[in-house]
């Protein structure tokens, strides 16, 4: 039944989240992924560039 295996995934999501231990690689993936976005978005590489510039 589709009902027990949503209710499983869930479950076993909320195990996940609850672990400090499980989001650290998930923490590290989003920072990174983050700033390579920061990076390619025109506007804010502008904006960086400055202000490396000024230094």
């Amino acid at each position: 039944m589709p009902l027990d295996t949503i209710m499983s995934s869930f479950a076993t999501m909320n195990g996940v989240w609850n672990s400090p231990i499980a989001l650290l690689p998930i923490a590290a993936l989003a920072a990174y992924f983050g700033w390579r976005i920061v990076e390619f978005i025109p506007f804010t590489r502008r904006i960086i560039e400055r202000r490396e510039g000024g230094r």
